[in-house]
Parts: C-alpha cells; structure tokens; sequence
C-alpha cells in the first residue's frame, strides 16, 4: 500500500519536474535553431562598409542561416576599438568580420584564436605581412587584377609600353613587385620611381616624362591630394603622357582612364566566406580574395587633348565619362 502511494507521488513529483523544465526551454528558445554569434566591426560608419555588412546579413539570411549579431563602429577611435575588443574577449562570438583595413589590422592585434573574415582591406606591405601569416584572418582584398588593367590600357593605346610608377617604399613593396609581375606578363615595362613625400614629387615626374608613355598612380596620400593630383596631370599632359590610376578622383582631376573596384563583388564574396564558415568550413581552408571585378572611368575631354579615342567596347563598360 505504502509503496503504491510512493509511486504515485514519484510520478507526481517527475511530471511536474518535466512540466517545469517544458516552460524554461520554450522561455528560453531551447528549442530553436541554435544561433551562431556574429560581432561587426566597421572601420568608420560609411556607405561602403554599411552596403558589405548589409550584404552579408542578406545572403545568410537568404540560405537560411541562424545567427545573432552585434555591430560595433571604431570611426577612427581606438579606445572603442579596445571596448570592442574587451566584448569580443568575454563573450567569444563563432565568427568576427571586419570591414576596412584599420578594424582589420587592429583586431589581428589582438584576436589570435577566433576565426576572422574581412573585408574592403587594401592589400598594402603592411597588410600583406600581418595577414597572410595568420591563419585564423582570411577575407577579401579590394586590389583589383592588375592584368585585366593592363589589358585595358593596352586596349585604349596599343603602342604602350613604358609605364612610370611613383612609389612610397614604406608601404608599397610588395605592390610593386605585384605590379612588375603583372605588367611583364602584357609586355609592359615598369619604370619606377621611389617617393616618400610631396616634395619629391615634382622631380620624379619630370624623370619619369622623359621615359615613359603613361603614368600609373598608387594610392598613398603622397599623390592623391586634390592639389597634387592637378600638378601631375598637367605636368604628364604636356608631355603628350596620359595618367590612370585606382580612383574616379584621378578622372576628375584630368587623368585619362580611373579604376575603381566593384563594391558588389567585393560584398558578395565575403558574404560567400562568411556563409562557409558559418556551415562548419575551416578556416584554414579557405583562401583571400582579390577582387576580379572593377568599375571603369573615363575622361573624354583628356583623350582629344591627347589625339587618343576609345575603343567602342571601353566605352560600353565605363561607369562613367566626362565628355
């Protein structure tokens, strides 16, 4: 008898147990798809960095991939670099993506065993070393192919075969011996110049002008400012030289051809990394990224100046021209 009743309240006692435990499970969403962690970290809060970040939360959601995230934005502060850092720490997300060089570099500082895809990082000497070393950083670089922008300029002038280069040795090493390679390979021979500030600048391009059919502009802050650029156009047009480079600004200033990259193909290949290590790809096996897409610019305005004309096939992919 004694033990009947003993039963009884046992399978009392374990119902209201297994009750118990039903209703904290669905308060706290036990029953769902378990969440991957995702911490955003934004250089600066700009459109670009806003478009990849959106892109990414798209494609994921897209695939149907569970995740919870946190953005944090350093606008060029380090100690709210440091409070994110501080977050990461604590509470360890499955993944951390880092979009712009400056919260790229300075979370490989410090994050050395959390997985880490970044995007819109311009593959500089500095860049180069730190991240390809790492094996927990991989991501997507926004230097474009050089050859296909050989091939362009060779397209626009056919005769080309010199091309002078001003360079920052500090940062650009290794992008020279990239663009050495690459230029070898259309038959264009690299006439470089080493440059670590504005006043260099006037003497190199008088030097270069005597040698060369183009001139190609790296992007240090050395060359790109409103005022400088102006000085080397007008410089390298009197010589009957035209100037290109990687930025729509180059075009305004009165450059022939500018190279931008494609802000789409950038997103949606670090969207893609991000989606792989989300369905369990290791890190480790995936591979950077150059970007292969670009957005073309040109100045017609220059080209008459200079008794050149594009090829009909030049004009139907630029973004844009100035007539």
């Amino acid at each position: 008898m004694m033990s009947g009743v003993f039963m009884k309240y046992n399978l009392k006692l374990i119902l209201l147990i297994l009750i118990t435990c039903f209703f904290f499970c669905i308060k706290n969403n036990c029953f769902a798809d378990k969440k991957s962690t995702i911490f955003i970290i934004k250089s600066r809060n700009q459109k670009p960095h806003e478009f990849v970040s959106k892109k990414i939360t798209e494609l994921l959601r897209s695939n149907k991939i569970s995740f919870k995230s946190k953005v944090f934005e350093m606008d060029g502060d380090f100690n709210k670099a440091k409070e994110a850092i501080k977050v990461i720490q604590k509470e360890t997300p499955d993944l951390i993506i880092s979009i712009g060089s400056e919260a790229t570099l300075f979370l490989s500082l410090y994050i050395k065993d959390l997985p880490i895809i970044f995007s819109m990082v311009y593959k500089s000497d500095e860049a180069t070393k730190i991240l390809e070393e790492r094996t927990n950083i991989k991501g997507v670089f926004i230097n474009f192919d050089m050859d296909i922008v050989f091939n362009v300029l060779k397209d626009i002038k056919p005769e080309l075969k010199r091309i002078g280069v001003m360079f920052p040795s500090k940062h650009f090493n290794d992008s020279m011996n990239y663009l050495i390679e690459s230029a070898g390979r259309n038959d264009i021979e690299i006439i470089s110049k080493e440059v670590n500030n504005e006043s260099d600048v006037p003497s190199a391009i008088k030097e270069l002008t005597k040698e060369v059919d183009a001139v190609y502009i790296l992007p240090s802050p050395i060359f790109t400012s409103k005022q400088m650029l102006k000085r080397i156009v007008l410089k390298t047009l009197s010589n009957n030289i035209f100037v290109s480079g990687g930025s729509y600004n180059i075009v305004e200033r009165g450059g022939l051809v500018g190279f931008g990259f494609d802000i789409n193909y950038a997103a949606t290949a670090t969207a893609e990394m991000v989606k792989d290590i989300l369905i369990n790809k290791d890190i480790i096996k995936l591979k950077n990224k150059r970007c292969k897409k670009f957005r073309l610019y040109l100045n017609k305005r220059t080209a008459r100046s200079i008794n050149l004309k594009f090829p009909l096939k030049i004009e139907k992919v630029a973004e844009k021209i100035i007539e």
